[in-house]
């Protein structure tokens, strides 16, 4: 709170106010330093208390044995103050030794704890906005799992030593990875980071395969092609009939024309790519016999495709 030196005839005291923080570590303990300056050893008692605004004293500590040798010395101390009410205070540090009683005095103040975490929260939310905190507190597993995805997006020599790199050399990465992607590099927000997340949240809630071995939404056909384009412009849903097995169909319209067809063929609600105009993407060879005529002409009804023609 307060702290004194004394160089020759000069004697310089420094006083800071200080502000407790409840909702950090240590934060609501307070530190004490004074040097004490005598012609000769001699021994007494020190004691602390803390006062509000008003005077009442809150915590008052036992005096405690001080012994000081030819010149002096440091006399310091902590208090924790947790529990202590928001508000204004002042500490009060009395020596008496045998000779005299001094006392120094410094304010401090109690933040409120409420109002504290909330403004943590609001930094940290902050902070998690821009692509080096959204990594920051990820733990190596899922700095892991926020790689995977990456394969939709980059070269697989790219992501291939990924896994050789440390934790924080992982963060960095993926950092470095985003910030390149960031359409406005002047701003704290990576509006293309999100966005891809978000639709990897939403293909593996929505998409996830069931069966012996269940699969993650984005690691699917659909999953994958979501994370790509993302909702689909147009869409037709069929359910079995007959022979034909349930089918989806995806249209986007915006930008290039792209379609993809899907068919749960199992019956259990896995649906896989049967073909598509998208060339990076592999489709079943036999995909028009496996839908049967009826859901290819319907297919082609939707897209505008004769299928029949084009055989």
């Amino acid at each position: 709170l307060e702290t004194e030196w004394k160089r020759g005839q000069i004697l310089v005291t420094s006083i800071a106010h200080v502000r407790l923080n409840p909702a950090t570590a240590n934060g609501s303990r307070i530190f004490y330093l004074l040097e004490a300056y005598t012609s000769a050893p001699d021994s007494g008692t020190m004691q602390v208390s803390i006062k509000d605004s008003t005077g009442k004293a809150f915590v008052q500590t036992a005096p405690i044995p001080v012994h000081l040798g030819t010149g002096g010395g440091v006399l310091r101390g902590q208090l924790n103050l947790e529990g202590l009410p928001s508000g204004n205070y002042s500490c009060t540090v009395a020596v008496k030794l045998s000779g005299s009683a001094t006392e120094r005095s410094a304010s401090f103040t109690m933040a409120d704890l409420q109002q504290e975490l909330q403004r943590v929260a609001a930094v940290a939310d902050a902070r998690r906005v821009t692509d080096e905190g959204y990594f920051a507190a990820m733990s190596e597993e899922e700095l892991n799992r926020a790689a995977e995805p990456l394969q939709y997006l980059a070269e697989g020599r790219d992501l291939r030593a990924f896994s050789g790199l440390t934790v924080d050399a992982k963060r960095r990465f993926l950092t470095e990875f985003w910030q390149k992607r960031d359409p406005n590099p002047g701003t704290d927000r990576n509006e293309v980071r999100e966005e891809f997340y978000g639709k990897i949240a939403y293909a593996d809630s929505t998409f996830r395969e069931r069966g012996s071995r269940t699969t993650p939404g984005w690691k699917t056909d659909r999953g994958r092609v979501y994370a790509k384009y993302g909702s689909p412009d147009e869409q037709l849903d069929r359910v079995r009939a007959g022979r034909a097995p349930s089918y989806n169909v995806w249209h986007y319209t915006r930008g290039r024309d792209t379609w993809f067809v899907f068919s749960d063929r199992s019956g259990l609600g896995n649906y896989q790519l049967l073909t598509s105009n998208d060339r990076s993407e592999a489709g079943t060879p036999n995909w028009q016999e496996i839908l049967g005529p009826d859901a290819l002409r319907d297919v082609g009804l939707f897209l505008g495709i004769d299928f029949f023609s084009a055989r």
